[in-house]
C-alpha cells in the first residue's frame, strides 16, 4: 500500500468510496512493513456519531475529526503526530 513513497501520516474520510476509513485503518494495520503499521491516521467525517468514532478509533485510527474542519486545526492535529 504505502510502500513506495515515504509517508509520515494518512488523512482518510470515513465515507470514501472503494475502501472507507476503517477498512484503510484496518489495511494499514494489518500491514506487514512495521512502518506501515505505525503510521499516524486522521479519520475525518461527516458524521456526528459516537459510536462511528469509537469505532474507528477502536480499529486504530489516531484521531477522528468530523467536517467541516478547518486547515489550521488540521494541521494542528497533523502535527501531534508528525515530526518536521
Amino acid at each position: 500500500m504505502a510502500h513506495q513513497v515515504p509517508i509520515a501520516a494518512v488523512i482518510g474520510d470515513v465515507r470514501a468510496p472503494g475502501m472507507d476509513g476503517l477498512e484503510l485503518v484496518q489495511a494499514l494495520r494489518a500491514d506487514p512493513l512495521p512502518q506501515v503499521r505505525a503510521l499516524p491516521v486522521i479519520l475525518l467525517t461527516g458524521e456526528k456519531d459516537e459510536a462511528a468514532r469509537v469505532r474507528a478509533l477502536a480499529a486504530g485510527a489516531n484521531a477522528y475529526i468530523a467536517k467541516p474542519v478547518s486547515s489550521g486545526r488540521l494541521k494542528e492535529l497533523v502535527a501531534q503526530f508528525v515530526q518536521e
